[in-house]
Parts: C-alpha cells; sequence; structure tokens
C-alpha cells in the first residue's frame, strides 16, 4: 500500500508540475506580446494645385514633393509611393 501510495504521489508531482511549466509558458507568452511594438505607417499627402484657372496651360507639369527620408537621405517609403504617377 505504501508503494501505491508513493507511485501515486510521484504521478501527481509530475503532472502539477507540467500543468505550471505549461502556465508559466502561457504567461510568458501573453506577457511577451505586451512588448512588441507595432505601428503603421501613416504618411498622406494631399497636393492642391491653385491658381492655374485664368492661365493657358498647356502640356505637363512636374510637381515636386518632399518623401520621409533616414539620415543617410534614403526614403523609408515603399517604392509603390514613389512611383511617378500621371493625373488627368
Amino acid at each position: 500500500m505504501a508503494e501505491q501510495n508513493k507511485k501515486t504521489r510521484k504521478i501527481i508531482l509530475a503532472v502539477l508540475a507540467a500543468v505550471c511549466i505549461l502556465a508559466l509558458m502561457i504567461f510568458l507568452i501573453f506577457l511577451a506580446v505586451g512588448f512588441v511594438e507595432t505601428t503603421t505607417p501613416n504618411n498622406a499627402y494631399i497636393i492642391e494645385i491653385t491658381g492655374l484657372g485664368s492661365l493657358d496651360v498647356n502640356g505637363t507639369a512636374t510637381v515636386m514633393i518632399p518623401v520621409p527620408a533616414n539620415a543617410e537621405g534614403e526614403p523609408v517609403m515603399s517604392e509603390v509611393f514613389s512611383s511617378k504617377r500621371v493625373f488627368g
């Protein structure tokens, strides 16, 4: 009987240790998620060209806008945003 109690006790302790380790792992995963910083880019431009109503305009106009760049002067926006777009 004493030997059976020891086996049962070992099994219970092993299961308890496994549950504690699993709970600790789940806690650490949720804790790590709290420290991940995610930000979405928020670069938006609105361009208006005004004052051309009374002038005769033939041809095209080149509009240059500033693009966010890092310290080395490299653009920080993807190529999709820096492609040439023709309107009108």
